[in-house]
């Protein structure tokens, strides 16, 4: 019971950082263009992309706030925060929150792997 409760206050955390931006970029996009990465401005336009990872935010908000998709969301939230990370080294000074909630998100992944290893191991040593 005790893990269940960790996980869903992380995951509610983790879902927080992303309903935020995912509404937000509905409402005023042009105030979300200055974090589309100038090389992605090439492949898409700002707000097309903009508007896909509102998308995919709100996606993961379900994901990671539905216990029986936690892993799934959670796994996606890592790796959506390191390529935030990846493609914004150069602004470290606006993405240390985005490290922060990188590891809450992998904890998660932890969190929810712990059952299904145990549990895959034990068939395994019977």
């Amino acid at each position: 019971m005790e893990r269940k409760i960790i996980s869903l206050v992380l995951a509610i955390a983790v879902a927080f950082a992303h309903i935020y931006p995912g509404i937000s970029i509905f409402i005023n996009p042009s105030q979300w263009q200055i974090f589309v990465p100038g090389w992605l401005t090439n492949i898409v336009s700002s707000n097309t992309f903009l508007y896909l990872h509102a998308f995919f935010d709100l996606a993961v908000v379900l994901l990671i706030l539905y216990p029986r998709t936690r892993l799934y969301g959670s796994s996606l939230a890592s790796i959506n925060f390191i390529l935030i990370i990846l493609s914004n080294l150069d602004n470290l000074f606006i993405l240390f929150r985005d490290v922060s909630l990188l590891i809450i998100s992998l904890l998660i992944v932890l969190i929810e792997l712990e059952p299904i290893v145990s549990q895959r191991f034990e068939l395994h040593l019977q």
